[in-house]
């Protein structure tokens, strides 16, 4: 579009009674002969100092003129990169620029986390954070790492696709020099084992590419261990006819019970006195309508509120960290079916 609007202006100040169609020959071959249509590289406007010692290129051909002092300051890999081989020049356009393989948008980001601008960048997007992620853990930038991790325990990444979160979580774990997140593990974690998320049926999207399949079925594994307490916890046995009034709940009460326990995002009771009531097969009964039963039904929100923030529970779960009795690979995988089976199947 530049190039026609420069032919037109070059056609159009050539005296009228030139034929147009020579004219815009005349234009085009002009343009090619003065290099015109070769595209020059950008400079960034932010990061355009005149006394710049640095020069930095991002893989999409801008230039960003820093200094030597803030790069080595903020990353020993960078201030390596840079001080190298200091070039003749110091100052100035002549400067041999130091070729990123980050784009522009990424580099920007990176400078204005380095640099003091009040302006840091928006994360608002999956796409943004993990590319910030990656450049800032390769050249360990502690700054943006710092910011990232916060960023990444927002309710707009961390309960909107935790298993994506999780993913993140191990990548910044194994970065060099990185954060202890320990805090972010076990909350992506928790978000995804104590709710209803399918962590087999996810998206791509949901998922990410920094989780391994090992890591997936670890996920399912504690899951799956997780409902198990759930479903001891809600133990049938106490849901059964009343030998007294010979009576039972609806069919409908402990798989709803199970539901609502699986999917619990806050700690909130999730048991109302009108739901506790349907499951008690009659309330006029001197058995079963008794205290016995409203006992029971709040030593079971007891337990699981205990559960649903320790993820703890004897002989299954040890914290959020691991199953206690995980049973071999090729025995889970052909049960994963049966391990996530949808809420009111369990």
């Amino acid at each position: 579009m530049v190039h026609k609007l420069l032919i037109y202006n070059i056609s159009s100040s050539l005296p009228h009674h030139f034929d147009s169609a020579f004219l815009y020959f005349a234009a085009t071959q002009l343009v090619t002969m003065t290099g015109a249509t070769s595209t020059k590289p950008g400079v960034s406007e932010r990061f355009s100092s005149p006394t710049a010692d640095v020069t930095l290129r991002s893989c999409d051909g801008v230039i960003f003129k820093a200094h030597r002092v803030f790069l080595s300051e903020a990353s020993s890999v960078l201030g390596k990169m840079v001080n190298t081989s200091r070039p003749n020049e110091q100052r100035g356009d002549n400067i041999r620029p130091i070729d990123l393989p980050e784009t522009e948008d990424v580099v920007d980001a990176l400078l204005r986390w380095i640099y003091p601008y009040p302006d840091k960048p928006t994360v608002d997007t999956w796409e943004h954070l993990e590319s910030y992620l990656d450049a800032a853990c390769k050249y360990g930038i502690g700054v943006a790492v710092a910011y990232l991790y916060e960023t990444l325990k927002s309710s707009r990444f961390l309960t909107a696709a935790p298993v994506r979160a999780y993913g993140a979580a191990l990548r910044l774990r194994s970065a060099p020099g990185a954060l202890d997140v320990a805090e972010l593990l076990l909350l992506s974690r928790a978000q995804i084992i104590r709710t209803n998320v399918d962590i087999v049926h996810l998206s791509a999207d949901d998922v990410g590419e920094r989780i391994s399949g090992l890591d997936i079925l670890d996920l399912i594994n504690t899951q799956a261990a997780y409902r198990k307490a759930v479903e001891r916890i809600i133990n049938p046995i106490y849901i059964e006819t009343c030998f007294s009034c010979q009576k039972s709940p609806p069919e409908w009460w402990r798989p709803n019970a199970l539901s609502l326990a699986i999917s619990r995002f806050s700690p909130a009771p999730i048991f109302t006195e009108a739901f506790r009531n349907y499951g008690i097969p009659s309330p006029s009964c001197s058995r079963c309508g008794g205290a016995t039963p409203k006992d029971r039904h709040a030593k079971w929100e007891s337990e699981l509120l205990d559960l649903w923030k320790t993820g703890d529970y004897p002989s299954i779960l040890e914290d959020w960290n691991r199953v206690v009795r995980r049973a071999p690979i090729k025995l889970v995988l052909s049960k994963v079916k049966r391990n996530i089976a949808p809420v009111g199947h369990v």
